[in-house]
């Protein structure tokens, strides 16, 4: 994957100073989770887990499935301890192992258990393909094969592949697919967009909600929660290019209102006109871009 992105430095500057007792903390803390995390590993190799199992707990306690390795699945300690873990195996060993190995520049994302490696040689790019998996072993993990791929991506990846007369490949990441565009001036320029997988999924929830919310809630009532699940679908995906995305997805959702609004009682509770009355009451919100991310481009990008 060839490099787009820079490198974010905002972690090293909320470091603690370095002569003070917090940052000795840190140190030590820091020391301390990296040795659990390679006594963790060894561990797993012949024994199970040290976690409790969920099984006898009262589920309304205890809202995780039992599990017999790792955390519960459902549980709010999952994504804290996971994230704990994956940065001692994953980050810290991309930029103390991989990054000085590399030829060119190396780069890595992570969100959770997801995450992205960026570089700027193909060589390096499929030398971390490889040693990735093995080393994720070592630790108990695995690599989700059909989510992982190897792909050329980013301005020159875009003319090549016009060269060989193929469409430049794009990759979906936290939600949005990320394909090679152009700027009003014929510039490259990264763009993103809502996937289509994303999408469908919001719109079956949206329409689940308003079939069950149906019999229970009233008119004025469902009108307020759908228009607070609009605005929370907008606040994240409502970025720079994802516009018509956004358009369509609150066009869809407003049918589906409209429609299990209208069958709340055998006669039908709004015409078009009334029903747009009363988004305006609500103050139904508008697919605007929320978020601009034109300030954060790198000058080198043009």
């Amino acid at each position: 994957m060839r490099r787009w992105a820079g490198k974010d430095d905002a972690a090293e500057t909320n470091q603690p100073h370095r002569g003070s007792r917090c940052h000795k903390f840190f140190r030590c803390r820091q020391s301390w989770l990296a040795e659990e995390v390679s006594a963790t590993a060894h561990r797993r190799q012949d024994h199970p887990t040290d976690m409790e199992n969920a099984q006898g707990r009262d589920p309304r306690r205890w809202p995780g499935k039992a599990t017999e390795a790792g955390t519960p699945q459902g549980s709010i300690l999952s994504p804290l301890l996971s994230n704990i873990y994956l940065h001692h195996v994953l980050d810290l060993w991309f930029r103390h192992t991989v990054q000085p190995s590399c030829c060119g520049e190396a780069y890595s994302f992570r969100f959770a258990d997801d995450f992205i490696a960026c570089f700027q040689c193909r060589d390096d790019a499929r030398r971390f393909d490889e040693q990735l998996p093995e080393w994720l072993s070592r630790f108990g993990l695995a690599v989700a094969a059909e989510k992982t791929r190897c792909i050329e991506f980013g301005r020159f990846a875009r003319d090549s592949a016009y060269k060989r007369g193929e469409k430049p490949k794009e990759f979906t990441f936290l939600g949005f697919t990320h394909y090679c565009g152009k700027t009003k001036n014929g510039c490259f320029k990264v763009k993103r967009r809502t996937s289509r997988t994303k999408l469908g999924q919001s719109l079956r929830q949206f329409a689940d909600w308003a079939r069950h919310a149906r019999p229970r809630v009233r008119k004025g009532e469902m009108l307020w929660a759908a228009k607070v699940r609009i605005m929370g679908y907008l606040n994240y995906y409502a970025i720079t290019d994802n516009s018509e995305q956004c358009h369509r997805y609150a066009l869809y959702a407003t049918r589906l209102l409209f429609k299990w609004l209208n069958r709340k009682s055998q006669r039908k509770a709004y015409t078009w006109a009334g029903f747009t009355q009363a988004l305006a009451w609500v103050g139904w919100p508008n697919p605007r871009i929320r978020k601009d991310l034109n300030p954060c481009r790198r000058a080198e990008a043009y």
